[in-house]
Parts: C-alpha cells; sequence; structure tokens
C-alpha cells in the first residue's frame, strides 16, 4: 500500500508536469575520548548491542498499545509502527517516554544500518542537530550560576579567539542570551558536514568563511528581532572555550552530561573511537545508508551532541525536575525560569515553547538523521524520538500522537502550534524540482504556504508542527527537510510514501 501511494503522487505530479552480536556490556559510562583520535570509519568497529531492560507488564502492555497504534493524519485506520517505519524509509527509531519525572522506558525499533541488521536499542547513538543546542543551553545556565558566564555581558569581553564585527566596522554589543534566543542579527549559515577522514577547519578559520566565503557578522541590531541562525550556537562555543579555556567537549561533559546522568553521550567530533560501536549510520534519503557513516560537525553547540534516547530521556527528566523545584534539581529555579521565559513568540532560551500548558520542545536534524524531544512543564511528562533519517516529521508526530493518547496527554496536545513566523515561511518559499515529474512551486499564503502543481489551482498548507504542514481539502503532507537550518527539499506525502522534491539551483532557501 505504501508504495502504491507513493508512486500515485509520483504519476499525479508526472501527469501535471506535461500535462554476529557480541554479548552486552553492563551498562556503564561509554567515556569521553577526545577529537585527536584517528577517524575509523563505523563499518570498521564490532558494533554493541545493549538488551532491553526488563519492565514491569503494565508498562510493557502500554508500549505494545502505543506501536500498535500508529494512526495516519487523515483518519485512516491505526497502522503498526513497523509498517509505518517501512513506508516512511526510515530503518531506525529510539523512543523514551517520560512520566511523573522520571524515563519510564526506552526502547530501539528497527536497524541502525539500512543493510544490516544490527537492531537499535537503549544505547545506540544518533546525531541530533539543533537539540545540541537545548542541552549546551542548560550547561551556559549551569556556568551561570557558577560565575564562570554572564548571560547579558557583552561577549567581546570574553572572545580572544575570534572576533565578531559588523560590517562596515561598527561594532555591536552582543549577549549569550541574544546568541541563544536568535536575536543577535547573525545571518543563516549552512551547517556543512566534514565526512570521516577529511581535515577538521580550527572554528574560528570556519566562522570566517561560514557566510557564502565571508566571515559570520552582526548584519541587524541585536535584540530588536528574533531571526533564526545556527551561527548564534557557534559563536556561543567559541564564548564557552574562551571563557572556561577548556575544550568544548570536555566543558559540555563536565558542566551538563555528567550532572544530567548523560553518560553514553558526547560532542566530540569526530565520534571518539570508543562511541563507534554504539552509533547509528545516517540514511539521508531513501532508506540509503550513507557511506562514510556520517558526518562531523565540528560547529558542535549547534549540531554536534551525539546522544540516546536514554539520555536524552534522562535530560528531559532533568529539565522537568528542576522546573518542579525538587532538591537534586540539575537547575536552579532562577536558571530554569530564564529557559522557559519566551523572549519571542514561540521562543525561550534554547527551546521552543507554546500551549496551556506550557509545552517544550525542540527538534533538530543534521545530514540522515532527526531528532525531536516534547516535555511539559506541568506533570512531569515528555517523551523522545530519535530516527537514522532525515524526512521523519509526519512519522514523529504520529509517534508523539500515540504517547499522547495512551498517556492522556490530550488536553495539552489538543492545540495547535502557532502559525510560524512570517519569515521563517518566506525561507521555504521558492521552486523545488521533483526527479522526473517535474516542479512545483511554495509561496506564503497568510500564515501558512501554497503549493503550485501545474495543471492545478494552488493548495493550502496549514503548520501541524515544527517544519510539518498538511494541505486543506486533500490528503497530501508536507516535511521539510533541513541540514542544521538550511532547507535541503520536501517530502511529499499522501499517507504511505515520501516523494523528495529538491530546491531548484536559482531558488534560494536560506536569507
Amino acid at each position: 500500500m505504501a508504495a502504491v501511494r507513493g508512486l500515485t503522487l509520483i504519476l499525479i505530479l508526472a501527469t501535471f508536469a506535461c500535462k554476529p552480536t557480541e554479548a552486552a556490556p553492563t551498562r556503564a559510562p561509554i567515556g569521553h575520548g577526545d577529537a585527536e583520535e584517528p577517524p575509523p570509519t563505523a563499518a570498521s568497529v564490532v558494533p554493541q548491542v545493549t538488551p532491553p531492560s526488563p519492565l514491569p507488564d503494565d508498562v510493557t502492555a502500554r508500549i505494545d498499545r502505543i506501536v500498535a497504534d500508529i494512526r495516519p493524519a487523515d483518519g485512516g485506520p491505526p497502522q503498526t509502527l513497523a509498517d509505518r517505519m517501512a513506508a516512511a524509509d526510515v530503518p531506525g527509531l529510539a523512543i523514551a517516554v517520560v512520566d511523573d519525572y522520571q524515563v519510564q522506558w526506552v526502547r530501539g525499533f528497527g536497524v541502525r544500518h539500512a543493510e544490516h541488521d544490527v537492531p537499535v536499542d537503549e544505547r545506540t547513538l544518533f546525531q541530533v542537530g539543533a537539540i545540541s543546542t537545548t542541552v549546551t543551553t542548560a550547561a551556559i545556565l549551569r556556568m551561570q550560576q557558577a560565575g564562570k558566564l554572564d548571560l547579558d555581558r557583552d561577549i567581546a569581553e570574553t572572545m580572544r579567539s575570534w572576533t565578531l564585527r559588523a560590517d562596515d566596522g561598527w561594532t555591536p554589543r552582543v549577549s549569550l542570551r541574544a546568541l541563544l534566543t536568535h536575536t543577535a542579527g547573525l545571518p543563516e549559515i549552512d551547517l556543512v558536514g566534514i565526512r570521516p577522514g577529511d581535515p577538521t577547519p580550527p572554528l574560528a578559520h570556519w566562522l570566517d568563511r561560514a557566510d557564502g566565503g565571508a566571515p559570520v557578522t552582526v548584519r541587524r541590531v541585536p535584540g530588536l528581532q528574533t531571526f533564526p541562525s545556527d551561527a548564534g550556537a557557534v559563536v556561543a562555543q567559541v564564548v564557552i572555550a574562551d571563557a572556561i579555556e577548556v575544550d568544548f567537549a570536555a566543558a559540555m561533559n563536565d558542566w551538563i552530561l555528567q550532572p544530567a546522568a548523560m553518560t553514553d553521550s558526547t560532542f566530540a567530533q569526530p565520534l571518539p573511537l570508543a562511541h563507534l560501536p554504539f552509533a547509528s549510520t545516517a540514511h539521508p534519503a531513501d532508506a540509503v545508508p550513507l557511506a562514510a557513516g556520517f558526518d562531523a560537525y565540528p560547529q558542535q553547540a549547534a549540531a554536534g551532541l551525539w546522544t540516546t534516547a536514554t539520555d536524552l530521556g534522562a535530560f528531559v527528566a532533568a529539565v522537568l525536575r528542576s522546573v518542579a523545584g525538587y532538591e537534586d534539581a540539575l537547575l536552579p529555579p532562577d536558571a530554569v525560569a530564564e529557559m522557559m521565559t519566551p523572549i519571542a513568540a514561540g521562543t525561550g532560551l534554547g527551546v521552543q515553547l507554546w500551549g496551556d500548558p506550557l509545552r517544550w520542545s525542540q527538534s533538530g536534524t543534521t545530514h540522515g538523521f532527526s531528532a525531536e524531544l516534547v516535555a511539559f512543564t506541568g506533570g512531569g511528562q515528555g517523551a523522545i524520538v530519535l530516527a537514522n533519517a532525515s524526512a521523519t516529521g509526519p512519522l514523529r508526530q504520529a509517534v508523539f500522537d500515540a504517547i499522547a493518547r495512551e498517556y492522556q496527554w490530550a488536553e495539552a496536545t489538543s492545540e495547535a502550534p502557532a502559525a510560524p513566523p512570517v519569515k521563517e515561511l518566506q525561507r521555504l518559499a521558492g521552486v523545488y524540482v521533483i526527479d522526473g515529474a517535474g516542479e512545483i512551486e511554495l509561496a506564503v499564503d497568510g500564515d501558512g504556504l501554497a503549493l503550485s502543481i501545474p495543471g492545478q489551482a494552488p493548495l493550502r498548507l496549514r503548520s501541524i508542527g515544527e517544519d510539518t504542514f498538511e494541505a486543506v481539502g486533500v490528503q497530501l503532507w508536507v516535511d521539510v527537510q533541513r541540514n542544521g537550518r538550511r532547507v535541503t527539499g520536501l517530502a511529499l506525502d499522501q499517507g504511505l510514501g515520501p516523494v523528495l522534491a529538491r530546491p531548484r539551483a536559482s531558488t534560494s532557501t536560506s536569507p
């Protein structure tokens, strides 16, 4: 059925266009080796597999109900998680559920590599893109509490290894708060990964060439408007390293990964040898594995975190306990209040905020990975979905919906997220090409988008989640694919299989 519906969409558009596993080790930290090791490939190591943790029968029954109740957005009959993953070309998925301020369960589904049978498990590592910034933000808040950093201090007073300037010599005042809330006036940049074995440039060298070959500079008056840019997190990475004079990955290990019990996670790039037996492979499109396994991201604060569903669940639970004022909280009350206070519409400090009761979330993508976390400031509930594929928005949403039904999140999830800002919609507008089927076009239409397909009236698209849209009046979902914040394509799905559209070369999907 998946192939039929995916083929149906291709035919429609074409018509329009032309009219052996080792025993698992006991759970202990993987380790945090430095990033200077020789870069062996993921295929050159023996994978380590961890058996599922035993769970009470009632929890196991809940998991069984969730994975059997993955419902299409069109209201069709429920499907199994395995069927939906196969239809969406997602080889592997890891899910964690937080309930009553603690991780209740973690499970892996599918495989780490589409051509091998090594299963995803509780310790499988995934890249999580912009969720790296959320975890980095929590570390910064802990550093501020210890007097090591100041969110509102001019970063020029701290940075020594690189200087942030304006285009014409004007010296702006930029704070860490501005960098983390996208109000620093920085340009959008492409977070292009580095293949294993390729040289990794110093971060200062990279920042001097990240804006289309030119240095990253302040283009707008800081503090006046929100303008999403991964450059903010990368500059914050420089501030941290210069302030505490410690390698960034080591600093994150000391200030947040260990305190939050994220013992298998690392910001080290490239991925250290000790972590390779636990790593998943990237699948950028069509369940085809990346030949090199995965890319490395020296922009660690923006996209460099490797983590597990177990560890990210522990982080979410720790933040929720901080919000609730637990004595053993990861963040003190004033620090977590900084994180959960809206700075602009839908934006907190390193997280997205919306709904009543307040819901906080973050999603992230790298080349061949995608991830999302959702949690509620009241009630101690949340969930994490990690995938080794890029275009997973509709699948992630269906999983969250199934968890919401089982754990009675309906009241909290009934309110749709606010419409994306017009600037975000403008960044999606443009012409896209579907191989063998011609061109389609996206345009801004009020608080949504309009999709134009040759020979048809424009279809209105409304937002149903971060980077996910559905058509009004017809069964079609559009999932935005990104590398960092750069739009790399669209996945169009009429229910059971995505068709990929890439930006036309002459179409800009960056500001």
